[in-house]
């Protein structure tokens, strides 16, 4: 390869390229989930937290979610430190699998009134869920990074309709990004997430293994976790019952890495990766080909202006030999 063609190819990385491209997607509404977006534009608050919590920290969010189930959807899963080099930690620190118990308190300490609703916190984070099965890598690992959204509404209506606004921009970003087409549907009830009321969720299919597999979902917590974690507000238009405050409708969604092997699955073949052009980190490779008796250096020229146009008009592309 020529010193050129190693310059345009060196540090390619096709899981940073495809994130890129995830993170810079937008909808023709101009919506985005994923990235860091200004308040303004979604509302949202991007969040940033600790892998690591506390037992006892974490243990009052156990407490408050044991009626709903949460806890106990993900108690296998969760991964314990107990042991730091030759020493054993006086208090155990537990990997968190997810992120309610810690953002919802946040949410009860925030919101006091209607004025502060609907309020959206998104962020992108590394999780620990301890599968029992053996981990695919970028399809079921023991940890992942994944973008992790939360809101929290004044009524049902606003949770239920932004439920199905997410699930189409996920469904969006598989087939207009990473041309994998998918289906929208409603998860059963043994496979909703813990403690939702609802779960919805996009599904591929992979051709070569005749397998479905869980692209991304979004789900209505209605108000479970409100009651748990006492997240009510102010509103003079909602009726008090029993002289209590409203409260807040919940949802939470999320995509993955995972949407990383599915692309990687559904086009690639026995030959190698095959990427789909609008997350390639190169559109068009230009190889020069010469022959007996070609100008050579021409051919370079040539190939090296070829490059030039496709870059002037927006095309991604490098020289290579």
């Amino acid at each position: 390869m020529s010193k050129s063609g190693e310059d345009d190819l060196a540090g390619s990385s096709t899981q940073s390229s495809v994130v890129d491209k995830i993170l810079e997607f937008r909808g023709e509404d101009e919506v985005c989930v994923y990235g860091e977006r200004k308040e303004k534009e979604m509302k949202k608050r991007p969040a940033w937290e600790y892998l690591q919590r506390k037992t006892k920290t974490l243990q009052t969010g156990i407490l408050r979610s044991v009626d709903s189930g949460h806890i106990e959807g993900f108690k296998p899963e969760v991964a314990w430190v107990t042991r730091a080099g030759e020493h054993d930690l006086p208090t155990p620190y537990a990997l968190r699998p997810t992120s309610e118990t810690i953002i919802y308190p946040y949410f009860k300490n925030k919101i006091r009134t209607h004025r502060d609703l609907p309020m959206k916190v998104n962020q992108w984070v590394n999780v620990v869920r301890w599968e029992v099965s053996d981990p695919i890598p970028l399809i079921r690992g023991r940890e992942f990074d994944w973008q992790e959204g939360h809101s929290a509404f004044a009524t049902k209506k606003e949770a239920d309709e932004e439920v199905l606004d997410v699930l189409n921009i996920y469904s969006r970003l598989y087939e207009e990004l990473l041309a994998v087409p998918v289906i929208k549907g409603q998860k059963s009830e043994k496979e909703k997430f813990a403690g939702a009321v609802y779960t919805t969720s996009v599904e591929a299919f992979i051709p070569k293994t005749g397998c479905g597999v869980q692209a991304a979902t979004s789900n209505c917590l209605g108000q479970n976790f409100a009651k748990m974690f006492e997240i009510t507000f102010e509103d003079k238009e909602v009726i008090k019952v029993k002289n209590e405050k409203p409260k807040v409708w919940q949802n939470s969604w999320g995509l993955s890495t995972r949407s990383i092997g599915v692309m990687a699955m559904t086009h690639g073949d026995d030959k190698g990766l095959v990427l789909p052009p609008k997350v390639a980190r190169y559109q068009v490779v230009v190889i020069p080909v010469s022959f007996k008796g070609a100008d050579t250096k021409r051919i370079v020229q040539e190939c090296q202006a070829v490059k030039t146009i496709l870059q002037g008009v927006g095309v991604r592309a490098c020289y290579s030999r």
